[in-house]
């Protein structure tokens, strides 16, 4: 895939028909001029970049770019000049590459944080619909009050998730299997959540999908359930 961005490699200065009759060819002196100039832009850029992302100590860039003038300078060919500051511009480009790869990663990583939270609410998501529908086996009604759940939970982890992590879980297990509502015990001053589950709201299909991924689902529960109680 990368090789396929390198569209440059492909490309001839002139048309293949033509290779045979372009042995000398004439450029005005005021193009070279400005290709160098472009060319001269395209160094300066990166060296700015290079000093303000602070990948070179600015000794360091100072004398590497002494270096680069004073060698065009003394050039005195001017296709030699061209391939010169090309040469010194690949240089500055593998600093640039050099540098990120030992930077810290940019703060748009931070959000790789996040994941490993929701990783624990999903994971007690569908335990909990797991759950909910083992106690629905032979009835027409379950339901599993958020007190309910802590204890199961911490029968799984070994230590009983917060109220607001087990409301997070039980709000998940609501957007995996639409079929569970998320209400609130009835005569509760505290506003209890629970879940609730009707046979008859549950779809002969979505009851099996959801069946044949118990097996997946716990074996991989249990690969990842020592390190999650030990994270909490």
């Amino acid at each position: 895939m990368l090789d396929q961005t390198k569209v440059l490699d492909s490309i001839k200065p002139f048309p293949e028909a033509q290779d045979s009759q372009m042995n000398i060819l004439e450029i005005p002196v005021e193009e070279v001029q400005a290709l160098l100039k472009e060319l001269t832009g395209i160094y300066n850029l990166l060296a700015e970049t290079i000093s303000e992302e602070k990948l070179m100590g600015p000794r360091e860039l100072a004398q590497a770019t002494e270096k680069a003038m004073k060698s065009i300078k003394a050039e005195h060919h001017p296709i030699s000049k061209l391939l010169l500051i090309c040469a010194y511009t690949r240089q500055l480009f593998t600093h640039i590459k050099n540098g990120l790869k030992t930077r810290p990663p940019a703060r748009g990583d931070e959000r790789m944080a996040k994941p490993q939270a929701l990783t624990k609410i999903k994971l007690r998501a569908l335990q909990l619909i797991d759950y909910v529908q083992q106690k629905l086996q032979g009835k027409e009604k379950a339901l599993v009050t958020s007190t309910e759940a802590r204890a199961y939970l911490a029968g799984q982890e070994g230590k009983a998730p917060s109220r607001r992590d087990t409301l997070r879980a039980f709000r998940k297990a609501t957007q995996i299997m639409p079929a569970i509502d998320l209400e609130k015990v009835p005569n509760d001053l505290r506003e209890t959540k629970r879940l609730t589950l009707q046979k008859e709201n549950l779809q002969d299909d979505e009851f099996q999908e959801l069946s044949k991924c118990d097996k997946r689902q716990r074996s991989r529960m249990e690969e990842i359930l020592p390190w999650l109680s030990s994270s909490l």
